[in-house]
């Protein structure tokens, strides 16, 4: 029963993505986010928490009820535990998805380039990211430390908080590309002045600080990509069980 609610679910999901994404893109001005979907790419990944949570609910009081019938000698805590299995592996399931879905957004709007950035060049690149698209991980990070599998736990814990670093890296990179940007207009603007020494000398501090910067983001990025093949490769042998 439960698997066949779990597969529903994320049928359902599927559909209001596809559907989502498609009057989007019939919208005119639609919106990009930072991992190349459409602005509405928090609607859906909310809506597959809800859509989860409500069929573990589902699964919990339909179970009890189905399965006691069945086996009346069977005691409750056995159940209960069966179902809180279940449940989890939907959890399993959920964040399989969202890790999967995000990664491939990011590499195809900055891992890439970051990837092919030559060493000792800075990344003269915005990137708006932010730290809300972590959804379902949000959602649902009550029940991580249900997973009996420790190795699963702190791989789903450490590619997350890697993730956030990551992000923050890359806030931290625009913000001081702005500043060499600004420097660099300035330097331009008060060429043959007084002032000009001063802004030249920001300039080339921002651009000899963006070099740095851009070798520890190619470092972070590495790591993390390392992180998200092998936390997916276990959640999937784990499902496979």
């Amino acid at each position: 029963m439960f698997p066949a609610l779990v597969t529903a679910a994320f049928s359902t999901y599927q559909g209001i993505r596809e559907r989502s994404i498609n009057a989007s893109v019939q919208a005119e001005g639609y919106k990009l986010n930072v991992w190349g979907e459409c602005g509405v790419a928090i609607d859906w990944a909310t809506a597959l928490v809800s859509i989860i949570s409500a069929t573990i609910g589902g699964a919990v009081a339909g179970g009890f009820a189905v399965r006691a019938g069945r086996n009346g000698s069977e005691s409750a805590a056995k159940l209960q535990e069966d179902i809180r299995q279940k449940a989890l592996r939907g959890i399993l399931q959920g964040l399989h998805q969202e890790i999967g879905t995000l990664w491939q957004r990011y590499q195809d709007s900055m891992g890439n380039f970051v990837e092919t950035l030559p060493n000792g060049q800075p990344l003269q690149r915005y990137y708006p990211v932010s730290q809300d698209f972590f959804v379902v991980y949000t959602g649902t990070a009550f029940a991580i430390g249900q997973i009996e599998d420790e190795d699963i736990r702190r791989k789903i814990v450490t590619t997350y908080t890697r993730a956030r670093g990551l992000v923050s890296s890359f806030l931290m990179n625009n913000d001081m590309l702005q500043r060499y940007e600004n420097a660099h207009w300035a330097a331009g603007q008060f060429s043959g002045t007084q002032q000009a020494p001063f802004f030249a000398s920001q300039e080339r501090e921002y651009l000899v600080r963006l070099v740095d910067y851009a070798a520890g983001l190619k470092s972070s990025h590495s790591e993390f990509k390392r992180d998200v093949e092998d936390v997916l490769r276990s959640i999937d042998q784990f499902l496979r069980r």
